[in-house]
């Protein structure tokens, strides 16, 4: 059976917050927009090799992180910006980050954002408004971290997937806790 979505190669899905006939996905290709009432996806970003995707709590804006340009290993990676309220989409370079990143969760209110670096084991923190990043404090690094989620704007939540777990880190603290093991944890 041949679908609207056959040959696109999904990677990273967000549903809107508050529509739920909307959702968002990542693809080689770009970003796409899938309306459950047609089945049909639309291409509204061109970017290439996207990884994470979050809407914002407000539904008013796509954060997605990947690389500028084709070639992975000399490409420069970013983090895209994509306003979904009008019917004109433009893909905006939000932030230069220099690490490869496979986690990304906006806070309620749409100030900052929150980016894993999978390779260095770490998390930053990225400032919406001044378009500012800083690295968090770390106990220990993590181990590949694959995916995170903000838990009540207290809590990330943090798939390591080399290291076979899922954590809690308490932003107030710094604390990390294992929550449980999961071998080869990924995504969130």
């Amino acid at each position: 059976v041949t679908t609207p979505l056959s040959g696109l190669r999904v990677g990273f899905i967000a549903t809107h917050p508050s529509r739920n006939d909307l959702a968002y996905f990542t693809s080689p290709e770009g970003i796409h927009q899938f309306d459950f009432s047609t089945l049909i996806p639309t291409k509204i970003g061109s970017a290439s090799s996207l990884a994470p995707l979050a809407i914002s709590p407000n539904g008013q804006f796509i954060l997605a992180a990947g690389y500028k340009g084709t070639n992975i290993d000399t490409s420069p990676r970013v983090v895209y910006r994509l306003d979904v309220t009008s019917n004109v989409f433009n893909l905006e370079n939000f932030f230069t980050i220099t690490f490869d990143s496979l986690g990304l969760a906006i806070s309620e209110d749409n100030s900052y954002a929150y980016i894993s670096s999978l390779y260095e084991g770490s998390i930053y923190k990225l400032d919406l408004a001044t378009k500012s990043m800083r690295a968090l404090s770390l106990p220990r690094s993590l181990g590949g971290p694959t995916g995170i989620a903000l838990v009540d704007g207290s809590f990330l939540l943090i798939t390591e997937y080399l290291g076979s777990g899922i954590s809690r880190l308490n932003l107030a603290t710094g604390e990390l806790t294992l929550l449980t093991t999961v071998s080869q944890a990924n995504g969130i």
